[in-house]
């Protein structure tokens, strides 16, 4: 089992989930309004000067499923390049 994080500009939610409905992947949880900055993107802190916030999605995936989606999220990170998306993948052993 594993655990998906990824981390992006609200402004592409719809691209995001579109990806994941692509691949089959229907179950996971969004958390909207994150606040941060990263390396190769502008920061996002909700204020005039930093407008805008992020949304992170948290997916558990068996390892088959994520090798599918790992295609999907390169090829969307690519065209989202400096404009905010981020994935991890962790181990996850458990899940209750």
């Amino acid at each position: 089992m594993k655990l998906l994080w990824i981390a992006f500009d609200e402004a592409f939610e719809d691209q995001v989930l579109a990806a994941l409905r692509a691949q089959g992947v229907e179950h996971f949880t969004l958390l909207r309004g994150a606040l941060g900055q990263g390396r190769h993107s502008e920061p996002r802190w909700g204020t005039h000067v930093w407008p805008g916030h992020n949304d992170i999605l948290m997916i558990f995936l068996d390892e088959t499923t994520l090798e599918r989606l790992l295609p999907t999220l390169r090829e969307l990170r690519e065209r989202l390049r400096g404009r905010g998306f981020k994935a991890l993948v962790w181990d996850a052993s458990e899940a209750l």
